[in-house]
């Protein structure tokens, strides 16, 4: 499936304008070059490139980086959110780009996101092979969230358990690879170019399902001189066609914050005061007093 909506992209025409780095943190990064296709970070777009055509992109990069708020306002609008779930519950194909940001990355502003700690209801019933129950738990769940990357991958599985119809399925499947092919566009996993989440449980699902990670030796959270929270993990050896790759590097400032500072990211977005007993000593990305 992978290499299809890559296929698809190719066919259209489409470079990223570049990786993004340390989005999460300040809601806005800097582009990198891609070194791969050799274009500029932030060149032009052409009449006939589809980036061109999606507002919410040219909005989100009209400045010196990608604005991630710029998502999160989007997915404010329960309207505009509205139906952009639907459209993904029907796996609509025409789907593009900033939808899928929007749906992925701007749920973190929304009131309702938690940062991902609370726990996922249909893992009992999974875990005790109830698995007519599990999948509506899923279901219900994707409701409020439809662009959940382990979520998505569990009620794959359960759906092909149950032996569910096949459109059902691939719909699923297209989902589940559509939204982790744009998450690893701005993220290839990388030291240098981590890959964002909004759920660490996301982590294992980019893991295994996208990259084809065989086994996690071991895992741990790095806070660089950037101040940005990284999980790096470490995995059993995984060829690539350029290279060995023994570990998977995360940008995890969307549910770490929300630890320290609750509802974080929506209070940030709506201009609501986060005053010092709810906000991180040294927010991701923002210099502490005095530097």
């Amino acid at each position: 499936m992978k290499p299809i909506l890559w296929g698809i992209l190719l066919a259209l025409g489409c470079s990223l304008p570049g990786k993004a780095q340390q989005p999460a943190a300040a809601d806005s990064c800097r582009m990198q070059a891609d070194e791969q296709a050799g274009t500029s970070a932030m060149a032009a777009p052409t009449a006939d490139d589809p980036f061109a055509q999606d507002s919410v992109w040219q909005e989100a990069t009209a400045g010196e980086g990608l604005d991630f708020m710029v998502f999160g306002r989007h997915a404010r609008d329960d309207r505009y959110y509205g139906q952009l779930a639907e459209r993904v519950e029907k796996a609509d194909t025409t789907l593009f780009g900033s939808d899928f940001l929007v749906l992925y990355y701007g749920y973190a502003y929304r009131d309702e996101y938690d940062g991902g700690y609370g726990r996922d209801p249909w893992n009992e019933a999974t875990k005790e092979k109830r698995y007519e129950e599990a999948y509506d738990a899923l279901n219900s769940a994707l409701k409020k969230a439809p662009a959940t990357p382990h979520a998505l991958s569990d009620a794959l599985w359960i759906a092909r358990e149950l032996g569910r119809p096949d459109e059902e399925v691939q719909r699923l499947e297209w989902r589940l690879y559509a939204l982790l092919t744009w998450i690893s566009l701005l993220g290839e996993g990388s030291e240098q170019y981590p890959a964002v989440v909004v759920n660490v449980r996301d982590e294992y699902t980019f893991m295994y399902d996208y990259m084809g990670v065989r086994k996690v030796l071991g895992q741990q959270l790095i806070r660089k001189d950037d101040g940005i929270p990284y999980d790096k993990i470490d995995i059993e050896p995984l060829d690539t066609p350029d290279s060995k790759i023994s570990e998977v590097w995360f940008d995890v400032s969307y549910p770490f914050t929300m630890l320290a500072s609750p509802g974080h990211w929506a209070k940030k977005l709506t201009g609501e005061t986060l005053t010092k007993d709810t906000a991180p000593e040294n927010e991701p990305g923002v210099p502490s007093p005095g530097e």
